[in-house]
């Protein structure tokens, strides 16, 4: 058992399942929209310390829980959606110049409400599936008793494969982000960019798993993938709606026309909701010109560059400890208590991330 790769593991999965753990009571209670947000980036990022953390866990045991956990977060997306899309609207509606605007967007409103409560019971059938299941429980219990055991060990930094796992994992979220960077360079790209804002979201959880193993080193470009994230998550967002809108258009005219025997009531509501989707389209827009000009700055700056580097040379720095601490085991039947206690300080000459581009707006 590698005592750095369990303990950069548990110290990571504890805190999402405690935040998991405090948001489902308030998903029941739906008082609060953000329960429901928070509670599936606590179930996306477990899995990817479940995924990261695999050889701390039995093979059977860690399969169920990361597909409770996937079941999980799926079973509350759609209610998720709907939440946002309300909470859009319902500023829109206090913010409206123009009072010609206001019947469509609020009828779409009233529908997306009612699609809401309907979505309710089954919110709640997830939630408890997921407490019947007892998966939390059994992570919560293998988390203490893997803390247990680490707070008895003396670690010996001297070749942990954290930092070759590290680079592998890493490397390859890196690679899947930039298979679809290109696409900040075509507005029209609607699909690439839904599967760069995946990407980075992905690469981001992995970054974040591997922050204290790195002395605070990836913290500049976890911040940098966070924000990448937030633009890509706004755009996408207003891709929804330009896809969603006409939908519902023609969905309310033909229950217009079934209710009245002809439509003409429809052109009221119609006003505002291609007012709504001017809107959407011009912050897309906005959105997409912040995006393009945050990744040619990125580009410019080389800036994924010395994060490679720094991968590579903390992998390699730790390679070297382990055949030298191999070497000097052939040589002595005892070492020093006191080397085997200290830790490395993990600083690299040469792997200091270039300056950032200018802040976007901050994320959800």
């Amino acid at each position: 058992m590698d005592y750095y790769l369990h303990r950069i593991t548990v110290d990571y999965l504890r805190p999402q399942l405690e935040s998991l753990s405090k948001q489902l009571a308030g998903i029941g209670a739906n008082k609060d929209i953000e329960c429901i947000h928070r509670a599936r980036v606590a179930g996306r990022r477990l899995r990817v310390g479940l995924r990261i953390g695999a050889d701390c866990f039995g093979g059977r045991q860690l399969d169920r829980w990361r597909r409770q956990l996937r079941r999980f977060g799926r079973g509350l997306g759609q209610a998720r959606d709907r939440d946002v899309q309300l909470a859009f609207l319902q500023e829109m509606l206090g913010e409206l110049a123009e009072r010609k605007y206001r019947p469509g967007v609020a009828r779409l409103h009233l529908r997306l409400s009612q699609q809401r409560q309907i979505l309710q019971p089954k919110v709640i059938r997830r939630v408890q599936r997921l407490l019947d299941s007892r998966v939390l429980d059994e992570m919560f219990a293998e988390v203490r008793r893997l803390t247990f055991w680490l707070d008895q060990q003396r670690p010996d930094p001297a070749g942990s494969p954290v930092f070759a796992l590290a680079r592998a994992h890493l490397q390859r979220r890196l690679a899947a982000f930039l298979k679809h960077a290109d696409s900040t360079e075509h507005p029209d790209q609607i699909e690439r960019h839904h599967k760069l804002r995946i990407a980075a979201k992905r690469f981001r959880y992995g970054v974040e798993v591997f922050q204290p193993a790195f002395d605070g080193r990836l913290d500049p470009y976890a911040k940098m993938l966070k924000k990448l994230q937030s633009l890509l998550g706004g755009l996408h967002d207003c891709d929804v709606w330009q896809e969603f809108v006409p939908v519902f258009q023609d969905e309310e005219s033909r229950r217009t026309e079934a209710y009245f025997g002809h439509d003409r009531n429809f052109g009221r509501l119609r006003i505002g909701l291609d007012y709504l989707l001017a809107e959407r389209q011009s912050r897309r827009e906005e959105l997409f010109g912040e995006l393009a000009q945050t990744c040619r700055e990125v580009r410019a700056a080389s800036y994924w560059e010395p994060f490679e580097r720094l991968l590579a040379a903390q992998a390699d720095a730790a390679a070297r400890s382990s055949s030298d601490s191999s070497v000097t085991a052939g040589d002595s039947d005892t070492a020093d208590a006191s080397d085997l206690a200290e830790e490395p300080s993990g600083r690299i000459e040469g792997a200091t991330p270039p300056s950032e581009p200018a802040d976007p707006p901050a994320e959800e």
